[in-house]
């Protein structure tokens, strides 16, 4: 069955933000330009915002230019440039076509496809690339006042995390010329795929003040809800046994929270959302996709903890990693910090982390075989257990479920027995944490212990 993606028709939680937007398409009119850089994590709403001020400035008669970059662009020089001729092309229709082939001299070499109906060889010059550079440069700017025709106008670049050398030089003339112009410049990039190139790009827009960072958060959870809300058309607010548990797992990252959304309304078959459905929902392919992104950037000792760290919960201890890994404390730092850089885990006081977003946990999970993901279970119980050696009783809920995951039955079976439910959040799997619960936990590894075989999958959760 085709399943419709499921998108909120508004933008939600961003009003104060949309109207720091709309003060400056305002001052730009009286000819006070601006430049507004929109940042934050992939999936956090920066596309959506950056197009929702266009859609201002539109509104209020502005022209407007649009520029992508892509992961392929920084290979390419000028490829935010040429999107934007040959987004313009295609927007303005024949009277761009005119314009730019006005310009066809200089052109020309960004546009090696489009037709141009006189000579397009440019002159010739003895400066050199940066002299080449130079009237390239200056001919786009003209291009783009030209297109203006007098208006104010928004230039909006999406992705520029992926831009290349002389997209961002440009980017920073254009900056300087809209400054002093009746345009506006909105700028989008993932704060945690900064380029050397990019840094030195932001350093000098913040260097001569020419902008204006507005960086997303992520949602909370009652900005969660009303985003559920519109999504589905409802108007009273969706159960708090839902809520919370749909927060934890989407992080209030806008994507993710539509993303599993079209999960749990796949997975109940109905509108009506239910909390227990979460823990099961597949994992969208487009979070599996933004977290190999993200992975694929890490170095083999990230690589190397990330499912260790999957495994043993949303929340873990660094001396648990360090435990497992028998890495000296600067090395394991040394990996932690890359993996706060990446946006993966957040740390916490106590020497914790947790995973930023718990679908990227369960994503990380779900691209292990269930042999894999009982032996990684295997090595946190067993490093619990000579970590907490002290204290076992404080962990026995803890050991209990990661020796239940890994099929180790007497051993779960005699932790369930003893000491309380883990104090904290480390098994994410909110069955395990329950007296209830654990008394189940505890019949069926005494069962498969007896029997000599083993619980189904769907008991052990494995």
């Amino acid at each position: 069955m085709l399943i419709q993606p499921l998108l909120c028709p508004v933008l939600v939680g961003r009003d104060a933000l949309l109207g720091d937007i709309e003060q400056l398409i305002t001052q730009a009119e009286s000819g006070r330009g601006s430049v507004v850089v929109v940042s934050g994590e992939a999936g956090i709403g920066k596309t959506r915002m950056l197009r929702a001020g266009a859609d201002i400035a539109v509104g209020r008669g502005w022209r407007s230019i649009r520029a992508s970059f892509f992961e392929q662009s920084r290979a390419h020089a000028y490829s935010g440039p040429i999107d934007m001729l040959q987004t313009l092309l295609v927007d303005g229709g024949p009277a761009a076509h005119s314009l730019v082939e006005g310009y066809r001299g200089h052109l020309a070499r960004l546009l090696p496809e489009v037709p141009f109906a006189q000579d397009s060889t440019p002159p010739s010059d003895d400066g050199g690339p940066e002299s080449e550079k130079s009237r390239i440069f200056a001919a786009l700017l003209e291009v783009i006042v030209a297109f203006a025709d007098n208006r104010p106008y928004a230039v909006t670049v999406e992705d520029l995390h992926w831009g290349d050398d002389s997209s961002l030089e440009f980017l920073l003339v254009l900056a300087r010329r809209i400054h002093r112009s009746r345009g506006l410049l909105l700028i989008t990039y993932r704060h945690d795929e900064i380029t050397p190139s990019l840094r030195r790009f932001l350093a000098e827009l913040d260097r001569e003040r020419l902008a204006l960072e507005l960086p997303l958060s992520p949602l909370s959870p009652s900005e969660v809800d009303l985003m559920l809300r519109a999504t589905l058309g409802q108007v009273q607010s969706l159960p708090i046994g839902f809520i919370g548990p749909f927060f934890s797992l989407t992080g209030g990252n806008p994507f993710f929270v539509e993303e599993a959304l079209r999960s749990v309304v796949t997975a109940s078959g109905s509108g009506n959302l239910d909390a227990s459905v979460l823990d099961e929902i597949a994992i969208p392919r487009s979070v599996q996709e933004a977290l190999a992104r993200r992975v694929n950037g890490l170095s083999v000792d990230a690589r190397e903890i990330l499912p260790l760290a999957a495994v043993a919960g949303t929340r873990f201890d660094f001396a648990l990693l360090q435990e497992m890994l028998q890495k000296d404390e600067s090395a394991l730092l040394a990996v932690m910090r890359e993996l706060v850089a990446h946006q993966l885990v957040v740390e916490e006081p106590g020497d914790r982390f947790v995973f930023r977003h718990a679908l990227t946990r369960a994503a990380l999970r779900s691209g292990l075989l269930a042999r894999e993901r009982r032996a990684l279970h295997e090595r946190v119980a067993r490093a619990s257990e000579q970590l907490y050696r002290a204290d076992v009783d404080h962990h026995a809920g803890d050991l209990a479920y990661h020796f239940h995951e890994a099929q180790t039955w007497d051993k779960a079976a005699h932790y369930a027995e003893r000491g309380p439910p883990g104090p904290g959040d480390v098994c994410t799997r909110r069955s395990h944490r329950t007296p209830v619960a654990r008394d189940r936990l505890r019949r069926e590894a005494e069962s498969a212990t007896a029997s000599g075989g083993s619980v189904s999958a769907a008991s052990s959760g494995a």
